[in-house]
């Protein structure tokens, strides 16, 4: 499982559920819900959409999804520093409308925020797998792009000829 914000990407390499999508959809949901729930004290709601992959696109789907994770981050300390700057979020959003990444980012350095030094797992994601039966978490992820990334996820995903 990948995962980042409000997001999370399971990733079956065998179909469970004999691939009735609409089942595996309501599932996950509900089950994700109800956990999240529980440890949150808190009513939380998920949503979830099934994206049917080959081995041969797991790991550029999973690059995109980091890549989502650095423009949400992004985003996400832009906003809340405005908010702590007094802006409500109305107008945190307006002020936010139609800037670019770049511009955001440097927008938040010039309040001192060095967003390369912020924790990898904010930046880029945590990934949460098997490993010989027990349950594995890694908060400080290689880029999935990068040739480190893509030997990382082969590797935890049993993938062994796979080119990115």
């Amino acid at each position: 499982a990948f995962t980042f914000s409000d997001e999370v990407s399971l990733i079956y390499m065998k179909t469970p559920l004999a691939g009735r999508v609409e089942k595996i959809d309501s599932l996950v949901a509900g089950y994700l819900s109800a956990a999240l729930s529980l440890e949150q004290g808190r009513l939380v709601s998920m949503d979830c959409r099934t994206i049917p992959l080959c081995r041969e696109q797991i790991i550029r789907y999973l690059a995109e999804r980091q890549d989502e994770t650095w423009r949400n981050h992004i985003f996400s300390y832009g906003f809340y520093m405005l908010r702590k700057d007094g802006l409500n979020p109305a107008m945190a959003m307006e002020r936010l409308r139609g800037l670019s990444g770049p511009q955001i980012h440097e927008l938040v350095f010039q309040k001192g925020i060095n967003l390369a030094k912020t924790p990898a797992w904010e930046r880029r994601g945590v990934m949460v797998y098997r490993k010989e039966g027990k349950l594995e978490s890694d908060w400080n992820l290689p880029l999935y792009s990068s040739v480190e990334g893509s030997i990382f996820l082969k590797k935890i995903l049993g993938i062994n000829s796979i080119k990115f």
